[in-house]
């Protein structure tokens, strides 16, 4: 069966809001494949993730998996879909590895099961050296990448990621866009909300951008074309872009190109 999440005329219109969060969006995200969501802030990304989880309800329209609605009964898209929210998730008091721990509990698998799962994932981001220390004590970006463990550990069918590598480390970027590869590979629905334009161009399947609510483009294959439009108007992200696609041709690795990218963008 080809497995498809299918959004359709999905809206969203806030109470005391003139105009709508997200308006008759119409999508089809498949199996095996990275999806790339960009745009502007307020342009209506997250709202779209968090209906498709359930924690925002639609105004209008339907949301389907395999024949399943997920805007009917929340408990089933919660079931399917696994998500790593925009906002670290809140770790005081338990330590990183309690917390990849409770969320395979939770889905399902055994204490054993969770112990080695935990410690495969961690082991996987190089960050196990920090397993044992408690979440108020872990930096923003090892805070990040714990909520990414969370969303990717013991996995649902759909995956949707808000900004998951922001404030991690170049070297770790990578590892996340590498396990996100991987889970595609498996079969699993990736969905992934991004500013950065590197990575885009570098790991994603498929490229949607949004504007006010609504899907402006969306492209499978290199993103040259495509995100022109996004980045057209700023001075600063063209020249960021071209030096993207000109090192990866060059063959240069994720943090080569941020260090160049750093010391070339204009202050």
């Amino acid at each position: 069966m080809n497995q498809q999440l299918e959004l359709h005329s999905l809206s969203k219109k806030y109470k005391k809001s003139e105009s709508y969060a997200n308006d008759n969006i119409n999508l089809r995200f498949n199996k095996g494949e990275i999806t790339a969501i960009a745009g502007h802030n307020g342009a209506g990304k997250t709202t779209m993730l968090n209906q498709i989880i359930g924690i925002t309800k639609s105004t209008k329209g339907s949301i389907t998996f395999n024949g399943l609605s997920f805007a009917r009964d929340s408990k089933i898209a919660r079931e399917y879909v696994s998500m790593m929210p925009q906002l670290h998730a809140p770790l005081a008091g338990i330590t990183m590895a309690q917390s990849v721990e409770s969320i395979i509990r939770i889905r399902g698998g055994s204490q054993k099961i969770a112990e080695e799962e935990c410690i495969k994932i961690l082991k996987e981001l190089k960050i196990d050296g920090w397993k044992d220390i408690p979440g108020q004590k872990l930096s923003g970006g090892l805070r990040r990448l714990t909520s990414f463990a969370m969303a990717v550990v013991y996995p649902s069918p759909i995956i949707v990621l808000d900004e998951p590598t922001n404030d991690v480390d170049p070297i770790r970027r990578q590892k996340i866009w590498r396990y996100l590869k991987k889970l595609s590979n498996k079969g699993h629905i990736i969905i992934v909300v991004t500013h950065n334009i590197l990575e885009v161009e570098k790991y994603a399947d498929r490229y949607i951008l949004m504007n006010h609510g609504k899907v402006l483009e969306d492209k499978n294959g290199m993103a040259t074309v495509f995100l022109t439009n996004f980045i057209r108007c700023r001075t600063s992200f063209r020249m960021l872009f071209r030096l993207s696609l000109t090192m990866s041709l060059l063959g240069c690795d994720d943090l080569r190109q941020e260090l160049t990218v750093k010391v070339r963008l204009p202050r």
